[in-house]
């Protein structure tokens, strides 16, 4: 099996998030089609993916994952790192700025809750 073979059936599971009492699901082909909206201490999120900063192609988010109040976002055109508490703050990471390659397939954090991101 030749190593994009391999991502991509690894891509085909299905992502799930759970932030509190809310879960994001994502795959390869659909990831959030519909709108998404998220709560904190009782107060829904404005659809964030709908915002103009979401334009690294959110039709095709691979990985979600969350640390303390941020929530990364990775897809084909790299991640964002989003603020969940002021829903204004978010950082593009990319080969233009952070990463060797744009495509994302993995966020995860350390002990120290340093980021590890994989690229493809």
């Amino acid at each position: 099996m030749r190593p994009l073979e391999f991502i991509n059936k690894v891509f085909a599971i299905i992502f799930i998030l759970n932030l509190g009492a809310n879960f994001f699901l994502a795959n390869t082909t659909q990831a959030f089609n519909a709108s998404i909206s998220a709560k904190t201490y009782g107060e829904p999120y404005p659809h964030i993916l709908k915002k103009q900063i979401f334009t690294l192609n959110t039709r095709n988010i691979k990985v979600l994952n969350s640390q303390g109040r941020h929530l990364w976002m990775g897809t084909e055109l790299g991640a964002i790192q989003y603020d969940t508490h002021t829903l204004e703050d978010y950082e593009v990471y990319d080969n233009q700025n952070h990463l060797l390659s744009n495509g994302i397939f993995s966020i995860a954090f350390d002990s120290n809750n340093l980021p590890w991101i994989g690229t493809y």
